[in-house]
């Protein structure tokens, strides 16, 4: 892929202008650095040039952000989460970056802007109900741990709006999401090899490990359940890429990428990801007859070279895990989810109106029958549970907002590969809803804030000028001159 489509169309690096807040930021990193251990003083050292590259690059700081998103277990701690304190990631710094990259970049160069859209509204509504939550949470500390993982998605939504303004722009972001599906689908493909063949072997037949040696491909984080959300939406993505391309190079690359990642897919043993990833299949056969030619053998070749190689007992825990979707009753993991999903209806219904307040739901499980685990395994009973009929309402808002700005898209564009390309986000956004009626998803998933800020911009880009005020507007508030 040439890396040509990464350059920016911002000004010279020369402009004296662009140095000089990276300069007072090179001051504040030195400042904080001196009181740091060696350990962190080493990093923030080497990666200070970079820093530097992408304050003055604004586009290139939002596609690290994008690039990142399969290492969000990466903190400055170490990987995952560490008790007792709000842990701060590599793609949150990135993407702290980018947004002073872009208000940076705009003020220095009179440029700065506002893209209008429909979605503001609901999402400050949804936004706002969470954070008044905050008042009548069991736990000020875990209530504005979530909240502020809000707000980050919140801020890539915006910044995707505002940077994501015209088709060459949208081709390149695009493209960013295809390899980031590529980074995970090499990820997947090391645990593969590493750690589930040698630890499947070792299973008693019939049985899947959930946590300990795991033999679930999850990207090496703790489940696979947002590893293989990721995974399906840069899969959907990369299939309707694949129907447009026009360059031969491309189509090639994107057939790797669309392997891999299928072969990935095979082995995540996550049920929800499974059924996420046929139910957007089904959709992009159903739409595109070239698309359903394209899964089908895709499809057919995997599970052909799956049969081939894998070893005996891949194979059965593979499906083994397959046969609970055609009996979920019967699985294990209903059995332990339905008390959690009992739990949180309960909290619902003892406060029905406001629910218990963001980041309340595992102080209360025990309480309620249910494990500890931070929310209602199920995205809908977390909603209830947690904020109540009135947050819930608020909720329905913006999800019938985002469709009917979706089905206008649709409606309104006439090229049938633009129509495609918003397929494919779409389908990737659904598939959070599809996956979380049986997963924990919060709406603190950066995943998603992109993907929704994606189509919002490819909304922009695509639809006519006159039907633009439906969906976002490209009249902007334009800092002043001077």
């Amino acid at each position: 892929m040439s890396t040509a489509i990464f350059k920016d169309k911002l000004q010279p690096l020369t402009n004296i202008g662009i140095w000089l807040p990276i300069i007072l930021v090179e001051i504040c990193i030195a400042a904080v650095g001196s009181l740091l251990p060696i350990k962190e003083m080493l990093i923030i050292l080497i990666s200070t040039p970079l820093v530097c590259y992408l304050l003055a690059k604004p586009l290139h700081a939002y596609i690290l952000t994008i690039l990142l998103l399969p290492l969000w277990e990466l903190t400055l701690g170490g990987v995952g989460n560490v008790g007792g304190q709000i842990d701060i990631r590599y793609t949150q710094i990135v993407a702290a970056i980018a947004i002073l990259s872009w208000f940076f970049n705009g003020l220095i160069t009179k440029k700065l802007s506002f893209e209008k859209n429909i979605l503001y509204f609901p999402i400050a509504l949804f936004v706002g109900w969470i954070m008044l939550s905050l008042v009548w949470s069991l736990s000020f500390y875990m209530g504005f741990r979530d909240l502020l993982l809000t707000f980050n998605g919140v801020i890539i939504f915006f910044l995707t709006i505002n940077t994501v303004k015209d088709e060459e722009t949208l081709n390149i972001v695009l493209k960013a999401w295809v390899v980031t599906g590529l980074l995970c689908a090499l990820i997947g493909m090391v645990e593969l090899i590493t750690t589930t063949i040698p630890n499947v072997k070792q299973l008693t037949t019939g049985t899947i490990e959930h946590w300990g040696p795991s033999v679930r491909l999850s990207g090496f984080r703790e489940n696979p359940h947002r590893f293989g959300f990721l995974l399906n939406a840069c899969l959907m993505i990369a299939l309707t890429q694949l129907i447009t391309s026009k360059s031969k190079k491309y189509t090639i690359f994107l057939v790797l990428c669309i392997f891999n990642i299928l072969v990935v897919l095979t082995n995540i043993m996550s049920r929800s990801t499974w059924v996420g990833c046929i139910a957007g299949i089904i959709c992009c056969s159903f739409y595109s007859k070239r698309l359903a030619k394209a899964c089908l053998i895709s499809g057919l070749v995997v599970i052909v070279l799956f049969l081939a190689l894998a070893p005996d007992a891949l194979q059965h825990a593979v499906i083994e895990r397959f046969k609970g979707i055609m009996n979920p009753m019967e699985t294990r993991s209903i059995i332990g989810r339905s008390s959690v999903w009992d739990a949180g209806i309960k909290m619902f219904m003892d406060n029905p109106l406001i629910g218990v307040g963001i980041g309340s739901f595992p102080l209360l499980s025990d309480a309620y029958g249910s494990v500890f685990l931070d929310a209602a395994h199920n995205v809908y009973i977390h909603l209830l549970s947690s904020f109540g009929l009135i947050g819930f309402t608020i909720f329905l808002f913006l999800f019938f907002t985002i469709a009917a700005s979706i089905a206008k898209g649709f409606k309104y564009i006439s090229n049938e590969g633009h129509k495609l390309v918003l397929l494919g986000i779409s389908l990737g956004l659904a598939i959070f809803f599809i996956q979380g009626i049986v997963v924990i998803f919060k709406f603190i998933e950066l995943e998603f804030w992109a993907l929704l800020g994606l189509i919002m911009a490819a909304l922009n880009v695509y639809m006519p000028q006159d039907e633009k005020m439906h969906v976002g507007s490209s009249s902007t508030y334009k800092s002043p001159p001077g």
